[in-house]
Formats: C-alpha cells, structure tokens, sequence
C-alpha cells in the first residue's frame, strides 16, 4: 500500500469502520485492516479529520473547505456532500452545526 494518499487512507478507514460499525479499533488495528504501511502514517491522515457530524452519516471522509471568520473551519463531508462549521481548540474541537450556503 505504498504511495496512497491521505484521501484515500481516510476513505479506507470510512469503508473498515463502517464495515466493522459495531466495534472498536486502536489506530494499529485500523492500519492492519486496511494494509496501511503503518500507524503513524495513518494518524497523520486522520490527524486534520472531523468526523462528519451528521447521525446518518459519520463519515471519515471529511475535508476543511475553507477557513470562515473568527478561526472557524467549514467542512465538506465528501460521502454525504453536507457542510458544516468546525471551531478548534486548545484540546479537540467543537461542532458548531450546519453550514448553510
């Protein structure tokens, strides 16, 4: 699995975890399962990544879209095609909601 690009690492893992919705992966067992070379590699493609907020959705495939006003980032969730308003913090990040255009 050489030479993938963090897209497609994080499309992978949207597949594997939605295959395997029902239970929980360290970062290791998620490279091991997809065939990621290793798990630093694959937190460094997860590392920028908001989980699409969306209960129906919760995709990995996610993307910063564009940097709002006052530090907020608008994602675009590549797997329902649905935007919304992220803020980030010291420690994580905060969900803001919907992100209307």
């Amino acid at each position: 699995m050489a030479d993938v690009d963090q897209r497609e690492l994080r499309q992978l893992v949207d597949r594997f975890i939605r295959d395997h919705k029902h239970r929980e992966f360290t970062i290791q067992q998620i490279a091991n399962g997809i065939g990621a070379p290793d798990a630093k590699a694959l937190g460094a493609a997860l590392a920028s990544v908001v989980r699409c907020p969306f209960g129906s959705c919760q995709s990995f495939d996610t993307m910063i879209g564009e940097l709002g006003e006052h530090g907020f980032e608008v994602h675009h969730c590549n797997h329902c095609d649905r935007n919304f308003h992220v803020h980030r913090e010291g420690n994580g990040y905060a969900i803001l909601g919907w992100y209307g255009e």
